[in-house]
Parts: structure tokens; C-alpha cells; sequence
């Protein structure tokens, strides 16, 4: 679900189901389904919005990875 908001560039139902909805049925997150929020955000030109994410991953002990980080990284390198 998150990933067909992250292609509809639908970044804040992406977020909800990050922060409501998956808590609301006792699904911890992902790398994955952050990285796929992220890409919402990305995808709408939500690159602050993204940013934030990865925070939120460090408090949800959710490390980073590759593409987290590579994701991110053609954000900035776009807006450029």
C-alpha cells in the first residue's frame, strides 16, 4: 500500500500508514516501508519531509541502508 502512495506521489496517506495505521495494527516498520515513504516524499518534492524520516527511523531503532541513502542523495543532487 505504501509503495502505490510512493507511484500516486501521495506522500502524507504514505505517512499515515507509516504512523497510524501500521501502529494501530501492531506492525512495527521496516527499512522497506520507510524507504517507500521516503520515495513518497521524494516523489511529491517533499525533500525536507524525507529528511525527517530518517530521524524517525533512528527513534524507531530502523537503520538506514543503501536505499535510504542513495534515494536521498538524487533528491539533493536534483534539486541542485
Amino acid at each position: 500500500a505504501i509503495s502505490a502512495c510512493a507511484e500516486a506521489r501521495q506522500w502524507e496517506r504514505a505517512l499515515l500508514i507509516l504512523t497510524d495505521d501500521m501502529a494501530a495494527h501492531g506492525v512495527v516498520p521496516t527499512v522497506k516501508s520507510f524507504n517507500a515513504v521516503i520515495s513518497a516524499c521524494v516523489k511529491s518534492g517533499e525533500l525536507e519531509r524525507a529528511m525527517q524520516l530518517v530521524d524517525m527511523m533512528a527513534s524507531s531503532s530502523c537503520r538506514p541502508n543503501v536505499v535510504t541513502v542513495t534515494t536521498l542523495l538524487h533528491a539533493v543532487v536534483k534539486e541542485q
